[in-house]
């Protein structure tokens, strides 16, 4: 059974597994994520155990509490696609800091591109590139309206300027922080 439903349900972990057990279908919703909303056929290893280990954390019989992970490869080794696939498992609004503005707009832009929509929504946003304080204020309002089990996934980009720059990225991104919302450092 593929852990991904058409209707864009995620299989649920259970912690009363093995561990084992609980490793390998971490694994195969890894891999099938990878695959079915991104296209990509295969993870490479180093991808695999920074997502297993993120996925693990998230079970008391797991001997490691949950906790940042540096994971530090060469460009074009996938560490976009470990961010990609986290933040559609996990689903609301995973927010990535980068820290030059034209990689934010690159990468929200690829995250649409590469994207299908057929396990639940992805919506790429990069803040930096929204001008209009009434499109800022439809974006929060929007956002801010998601329900707790929401089965849409908000990928926000923003550079440190538009957080410290605009007073309301600012008080957006703090709130998304208390609610504790996924947060992510590219």
């Amino acid at each position: 059974m593929s852990p991904i439903s058409n209707t864009g349900d995620i299989a649920e972990f259970t912690t009363s597994e093995p561990l084992m057990s609980l490793q390998s279908r971490a694994t195969l919703l890894n891999k099938t994520v990878a695959r079915d909303v991104f296209g990509i056929p295969e993870l490479y290893p180093p991808q695999l155990a920074v997502l297993n280990r993120l996925a693990m954390m998230k079970f008391k019989s797991f001997p490691l509490h949950p906790s940042s992970i540096l994971f530090v490869h060469p460009t074009r080794g996938g560490i976009s696609l470990v961010r990609d696939v986290r933040s559609l498992l996990i689903r609301g609004v995973p927010l990535m800091v980068v820290h030059v503005l034209s990689i934010g707009a690159d990468l929200s832009a690829k995250v649409m591109q590469r994207a299908s929509q057929r396990c639940g929504r992805i919506i790429s946003i990069h803040l930096d590139e929204i001008q209009n304080i009434t499109d800022a204020g439809r974006i929060i309002d929007s956002i801010k309206s998601l329900p707790n089990n929401t089965q849409k996934t908000v990928m926000i980009f923003a550079s440190p300027q538009a957080q410290i720059n605009k007073s309301h990225w600012k008080k957006f991104v703090d709130r998304l922080i208390e609610k504790k919302t996924a947060f992510h450092s590219s």
